[in-house]
């Protein structure tokens, strides 16, 4: 894929995260997530770690913790997008960020 197509793609899928993140503190209950808005961050997630620009695995693990950020501004009390991203950091071989994502949940790691 030719980088600006990749671009237009991610912004397209970040587009609903941007725009929850300015009204999402507060606005649901603790470990409750809207569900367009997990379904936003999955679709997200989900393109990123298909790594469309072929990113060597250092910047892909920076690339997915920058989704992961993104997530985080509209999902911040949602335990889903904590457990499932620890998850597949985990799965990708990435134990301490895996574990540091846990942490930030409250989990134990």
């Amino acid at each position: 894929m030719a980088a600006r197509n990749v671009a237009q793609q991610r912004l397209v899928l970040y587009a609903p995260l941007r725009a929850a993140a300015g009204c999402a503190h507060g606005h649901l209950p603790s470990g409750i997530a809207s569900p367009k808005r997990l379904t936003a961050f999955r679709q997200l997630w989900a393109f990123e770690a298909a790594n469309p620009q072929r990113l060597d695995p250092a910047k892909l693990l920076d690339r997915m913790r920058f989704a992961l950020s993104q997530g985080v501004g509209a999902l911040w009390q949602a335990p889903q997008l904590w457990h499932e991203a620890a998850t597949w950091f985990a799965a990708q071989g990435h134990e301490q960020v895996s574990r540091i994502v846990h942490l930030e949940l409250g989990g134990s790691g």
